[in-house]
């Protein structure tokens, strides 16, 4: 046989028993039929293989239960971040902040005590929070994973987590305070679907109108430039500790949260692949 072109033999693949036979086609001699016109091209084992074995970075985090949480600063996109990890992994993104904020509209309890503070950028009591997460944490679509925003953010609500729930990976976004104040005074949200944009980064197609429910947009009384720069002094005095925490446990992933939010979020998914 002339100069043949031979596909690799592939033992005991699950992707084509001819490919495990060992197809071999002469140069220069047509093929029978279409099959093997296609098959007698030299790439062709690669390109089925390509495309059918699954990228194993995407079977690992698709196909296991994962428990996240999702460090940062207000402002560094914690939120934005969590919603597209969230559908990725088929989980539930669980925001204490929105949690907290359902509860001061519905005047719980609950809700009445954290106003306060939320107002006035101070952190909520660890004890109302524990209760509120711990909660949500039993319902029935976070029992196989979630990915956790906003929670902890002390040693004492991280200490409590570690009675909730085992975690595997804990992601941290930093970012300049400068820039996290520009970030967070030019957020605006949906007060109806709790929808997020930024005049900057992500605007809505209408100026003031959300894209998803056409209600008109706010901004948060935590987000005006007074309350965020308290936030941030208060954030890095407070969970600076816990990102030791969780770093001399071997848990904790350092990411730079600036520029494109796509591009944030590939470095999301390259640190959780280590």
């Amino acid at each position: 046989m002339r100069n043949p072109v031979c596909i690799k033999q592939l033992r005991n693949s699950p992707y084509d028993p001819m490919c495990a036979r060992g197809l071999q086609v002469p140069a220069g001699r047509p093929a029978k039929n279409s099959v093997q016109q296609v098959r007698a091209q030299p790439n062709w084992a690669l390109r089925t293989l390509w495309r059918k074995v699954p990228n194993p970075f995407t079977r690992h985090i698709v196909s296991r239960p994962m428990r996240l949480i999702l460090l940062g600063p207000p402002g560094a996109g914690k939120g934005t971040q969590a919603v597209k990890l969230a559908e990725k992994l088929n989980v539930p993104h669980i925001s204490t902040g929105d949690l907290l904020r359902r509860n001061v509209v519905k005047k719980t309890k609950l809700g009445q005590q954290a106003q306060r503070h939320m107002v006035a950028g101070t952190l909520v009591p660890d004890d109302l929070v524990i209760e509120m997460t711990a909660k949500r944490l039993k319902e029935k679509d976070a029992r196989k994973g979630f990915i956790l925003d906003g929670f902890p953010r002390t040693l004492a609500q991280a200490k409590a987590l570690d009675d909730l729930s085992d975690i595997d990976e804990v992601v941290n976004l930093f970012l300049d305070p400068e820039d996290l104040v520009k970030r967070s005074t030019g957020r605006a949200v949906c007060p109806n679907c709790e929808a997020v944009y930024h005049v900057l980064t992500n605007p809505p197609k209408r100026k003031g109108v959300c894209d998803k429910c056409g209600s008109a947009l706010i901004q948060r009384e935590d987000d005006k430039e007074e309350v965020v720069r308290i936030r941030i002094k208060t954030y890095e005095e407070r969970t600076e500790p816990l990102r030791m925490y969780y770093k001399e446990r071997g848990l904790l992933r350092d990411v730079y949260a600036s520029g494109h939010i796509e591009e944030i979020y590939q470095r999301i998914l390259e640190a959780l692949r280590h």
